[in-house]
């Protein structure tokens, strides 16, 4: 049998891309910087979920496929984004990715669901997993936590009788999520969610929510496969059989490196004071 190990939530920024300068999401680095830290770190899928927006998948994808053409290890990258959606008068965030594939249909629908404003969280995942697009998981991200938007952990309770047991054979929530870890997260959340993940029959994910690319592999979902056997595939058998499981090495070293990460890109005029002071706070912007 064979460990595989995914990063399917995080951040990144073209912000260094010839003349190419608008900011397209809250990552601090450009993709090549993530590619090159995942493949140090041995990851085997790799995905990007930026705020509200498909802009960055192009970089992305782009810049797996550079990588993938000059090394013998490859990397299979994961289409995603990280919707803000409604929960009631409440915002949260919901993370849709497509594994091991990229249809353009889907691309298309996340398009439309960002275009419609704030969708319904139990309407999106359901259109999300239907069955209309292939191999497509929703991840509750950082559930319960306070200082961005994100899922009451009492919806999350009554999540799977509102959207059914079918959709719920593809959702998943994020127990250890790396960066709400460092930045103000409360421990007993992080167990609550883990508590509900069990009782009401979540498949199990660890996001780094990485910003840089050092926080890549902090944290991960981890699960095992037949040797040989393609990572995309593995991941859908686990998540689908309750068979992930996290590795997380999160610690407060993490959260002074993302600071020096920040202040260098302020110093180098990569990053505005404002946005500095938006990463020294732990809170995020949601630009789409």
């Amino acid at each position: 049998m064979s460990e595989y190990r995914a990063a399917i939530h995080g951040h990144v920024n073209p912000i260094n891309s010839g003349s190419n300068k608008k900011k397209l999401d809250d990552g601090l680095v450009g993709a090549d910087v993530i590619v090159r830290a995942a493949a140090r770190n041995r990851i085997d899928l790799l995905g990007v979920s930026s705020h509200d927006t498909t802009a960055n998948i192009r970089f992305f994808f782009d810049s797996v496929k550079r990588h993938n053409a000059s090394n013998d290890r490859q990397i299979i990258p994961v289409a995603g984004v990280e919707l803000t959606v409604q929960v009631g008068p409440a915002l949260g965030h919901l993370l849709l990715a497509q594994i091991g594939m990229q249809e353009d249909s889907f691309i298309q629908f996340l398009n439309r669901t960002i275009n419609s404003g704030q969708s319904d969280l139990t309407d999106t995942i359901r259109r999300a997993v239907s069955g209309d697009y292939q191999n497509v998981i929703a991840v509750i991200t950082h559930p319960g936590y306070d200082r961005i938007p994100s899922v009451p952990l009492s919806q999350l309770e009554r999540l799977p009788e509102e959207i059914g047991s079918e959709a719920m054979r593809r959702v998943g929530v994020e127990v250890v999520n790396g960066f709400t870890a460092i930045s103000g997260g409360s421990p007993a959340r992080q167990e609550e969610a883990l508590r509900i993940s069990t009782s009401s029959n979540f498949a199990r994910i660890g996001g780094s929510d990485f910003h840089t690319g050092f926080q890549v592999a902090q944290t991960t979902t981890n699960f095992i496969g037949q040797p040989g056997q393609d990572a995309a595939a593995a991941f859908l058998g686990a998540f689908d059989k309750r068979e992930t499981y996290v590795e997380d090495r999160t610690n407060r070293l993490t959260m002074l490196r993302l600071y020096g990460v920040a202040l260098h890109l302020l110093l180098n005029k990569q990053y505005s004071p404002i946005e500095f002071l938006i990463a020294l706070s732990g809170k995020r912007k949601f630009d789409k």
